[in-house]
């Protein structure tokens, strides 16, 4: 993944939105 790229407000809501997920769905395995 190239991280200098000038990031949007849509994409970076997008990518906490992943992240939160994938947390979700850990916490959900390991309970």
């Amino acid at each position: 993944i190239c991280l200098n790229i000038p990031w949007n407000k849509a994409d970076m809501s997008g990518i906490i939105f992943l992240y939160l997920l994938s947390m979700v769905e850990y916490y959900r395995k390991i309970s």
